[in-house]
């Protein structure tokens, strides 16, 4: 494979057969991808425009320069992870729609009684369990708006501690590598680990950073 990557660009000889797994990469775009990818960060960092437009674009501007194709473009949507985020959209609404949210915030209420710090506790527990359970983006969906939020409007608190707590909680998948997020699943199985180690490690992890974020985000987004 060496050879093919040293000799891509030789117009001598010829590939006859495709090679899976293995694509050439492009550089002759790679200084208009750059500009496009820094004005995007920096029209969203100064607030000129919202995320998404931005983010929307900068595909329209990679698509014009061709640093890539409709079909690279569409084969780079994660089919997958959108199926996710709207089932639990959908779970979102269902919980809400029915009343369980508001119960759900009610129980872990009435378990931390009008101490913000222990509902904050709370909170960030759900979105670590819920996280190597059902995928990162799944779980945020699942807690934020029917739990937090409501929990967050019952204390008479700001929100924002919970969004802080509840986002890094989300992304703590330290515990389960198949449900957890999909770098532990790049490295479970070429090296040869086994769901103990994750838990061996992943736990102790989880604490020391639950503690940290405990601690400083009540600091830097007071109640």
């Amino acid at each position: 494979m060496s050879f093919f990557y040293e000799n891509r660009n030789e117009e001598r000889f010829k590939l006859i057969r495709r090679l899976k797994g293995y694509h050439i990469k492009r550089t002759d775009r790679a200084a208009e991808a750059t500009i496009i990818t820094a004005c995007m960060i920096t029209t969203v960092a100064l607030q000129w425009l919202p995320l998404l437009n931005a983010a929307l674009l900068a595909v329209f501007a990679m698509l014009l320069t061709g640093c890539m194709s409709i079909g690279q473009a569409t084969k780079s949507i994660d089919l997958q992870t959108i199926v996710i985020l709207a089932c639990a959209i959908g779970l979102e609404s269902a919980l809400t729609e029915t009343g369980l949210s508001w119960a759900i915030a009610d129980i872990i209420q009435s378990a931390s009684g009008t101490d913000p710090y222990l509902a904050l506790a709370a909170i960030f527990i759900g979105a670590v369990i819920m996280t190597n359970v059902i995928t990162n983006p799944a779980a945020a969906a699942f807690m934020f708006p029917p739990i937090a939020f409501n929990l967050a409007v019952d204390l008479g608190v700001s929100f924002m501690p919970f969004v802080i707590v509840l986002m890094l909680g989300c992304s703590y998948a330290f515990i389960n590598p198949p449900a957890g997020y999909q770098t532990n699943m790049m490295v479970y199985e070429p090296g040869g680990y086994t769901t103990r180690d994750y838990i061996r490690t992943g736990l102790p992890l989880t604490i020391i950073v639950g503690i940290t974020t405990l601690l400083l985000t009540p600091i830097f987004f007071p109640f």
